[in-house]
């Protein structure tokens, strides 16, 4: 019925909720993507430092004007913010089985998942492609970011353009529990000094991730899970979404 027409869509949620309606639209040359935040962390809009609290005003979404940001492309449908591998996506697991804490709060569930992730959490052994070549690394958490921040307060790179068709990718090894908690806490105080010191990470356009022993697995789009491949295929689709910011806002 609007075949030639454009459309905007008002995803009122969080990063997870966009990455559905994205995944959702055919044509997202014809599709303007408008996020308003009600989800539990709103990762993505961090990139618009203070005025990510001008999202919250609908009226200023409504009248708002449109830029082309970068968005990711994946073997699996497409995504706004990150697609991660290791802990973060036990954690997702973990919250389906928490879920019933949120009768006391509504963060309990994602908290003691973060928990029993670090204490489940094992090194995989990872191939790991990129514009740099191959490598491999093991590693309990491999972020590939288009946006700096995943559940709502890892912060894995200090700042990130989301324009310039480029992502960043941090791959953190532990080997104890000890080296897993140091890592946790560098990405929740922002520390990339400490970060860089156990972590290696790169920008790069493109990324191909793969098992050494060659089983399939699981990687977190966005906070949503998805279902197990041998071999992840992830690229930066530069300036290629059409997203809709109160008017004068602008990524930091």
């Amino acid at each position: 019925m609007f075949e030639d027409e454009t459309i905007r869509y008002y995803c009122c949620g969080g990063s997870g909720t966009v990455r559905n309606v994205m995944s959702g639209i055919t044509n997202l040359d014809k599709a303007q993507i408008a996020f308003y935040p009600f989800g539990l962390t709103n990762d993505f809009l961090k990139v618009f430092g203070k005025d990510e609290e001008r999202f919250r005003n609908i009226d200023e979404l409504i009248d708002g004007e449109v830029i082309d940001i970068d968005y990711m492309k994946t073997n699996q449908g497409v995504c706004l913010n990150t697609v991660c591998f290791g802990m973060d996506t036990n954690i997702t697991e973990y919250v389906e089985q928490f879920n019933f804490l949120r009768v006391l709060s509504d963060d309990l569930p994602y908290t003691m998942s973060i928990f029993a992730s670090i204490l489940a959490a094992k090194p995989v052994q990872y191939e790991i492609e990129t514009e740099r070549g191959i490598v491999q690394r093991p590693s309990v958490e491999l972020f590939y970011g288009n946006g700096f921040c995943a559940g709502g307060n890892m912060f894995f790179v200090k700042e990130t353009d989301v324009t310039d068709g480029i992502g960043y990718v941090r791959v953190c090894r532990a080997g104890s529990l000890f080296k897993l908690l140091e890592v946790f806490k560098s990405l929740l105080d922002k520390n990339y000094k400490k970060l860089n010191e156990i972590s290696q990470s790169w920008y790069t356009s493109f990324l191909k991730v793969r098992r050494t022993d060659g089983q399939p697995f699981a990687v977190n789009q966005d906070g949503e899970l998805t279902e197990e491949l041998t071999e992840w295929k992830v690229e930066i689709v530069k300036q290629g979404l059409h997203f809709v910011v109160p008017k004068g806002v602008r990524p930091i």
